[in-house]
């Protein structure tokens, strides 16, 4: 009888802990930064001077915020002009018979598409769940940004890519998703946080022999 309570106490103190993991909320808040981007292709269809089926508005988007990252500088930013003859370009190779004036226009969709110009705020929100204090579970708003129009003391005008798309479109995603390697090491990281030795000495010594192979 005590062994199942203590069982039960176990499974509980586990259970609290998901429910107040912080990994789960960022995880939850990455996973929101990615929505913007599956739009792009939800909604292209909805175009109506172009037939968008050819281009795969995802990748025009991640290779849009890589141009701006690649040319953002800490005190001004990137060019728009400078980063839509780059996109282009890139647009260009997915659908090369197309005109250029449809390429440059797909550029500009996807780039105003990030900088989120139909919100008064150029903001975009994503709920995810949270528990509070007291163990109820709550939904609550994110907003982020991914592009951002900023003016220099000239008042010139430049891009910027937010913290959220350098850190998740940017670096978080650039991983081997099919690398048994890459998930051993996230497997061993996890059962060692949890404490379970044990399991984590069998994952690591597969991981040495996958190494060795």
């Amino acid at each position: 009888m005590v062994f199942k309570d203590a069982t039960r106490a176990g499974e509980a103190g586990a259970d609290e802990g998901l429910l107040h993991d912080e990994g789960l909320i960022r995880r939850a808040k990455a996973l929101a930064c990615t929505a913007p981007l599956h739009d792009l292709d939800a909604n292209k269809g909805l175009l109506e001077w172009a037939d968008a089926k050819a281009y795969q508005m995802a990748e025009i988007a991640l290779h849009t915020i890589d141009q701006v990252a690649i040319a953002m500088d800490f005190d001004t930013g990137a060019s728009r002009r400078h980063v839509l003859g780059r996109v282009q370009r890139f647009v260009a190779r997915q659908a090369r018979e197309r005109s250029d004036e449809e390429h440059a226009r797909v550029a500009g969709w996807v780039l105003d598409s990030l900088i989120n110009v139909g919100d008064v705020e150029r903001a975009f929100r994503r709920s995810y769940g949270a528990v509070d204090a007291d163990g109820v579970y709550q939904v609550l708003s994110f907003p982020f940004k991914l592009i951002v129009e900023r003016r220099d003391s000239a008042g010139v005008l430049y891009l910027h890519a937010s913290h959220e798309a350098l850190n998740v479109l940017v670096g978080a995603l650039d991983t081997d998703v099919e690398s048994a390697q890459e998930a051993a090491e996230v497997k061993l990281a996890n059962l060692i946080r949890r404490g379970r030795l044990t399991d984590a000495k069998q994952v690591a010594d597969q991981a040495r022999i996958r190494t060795i192979q």
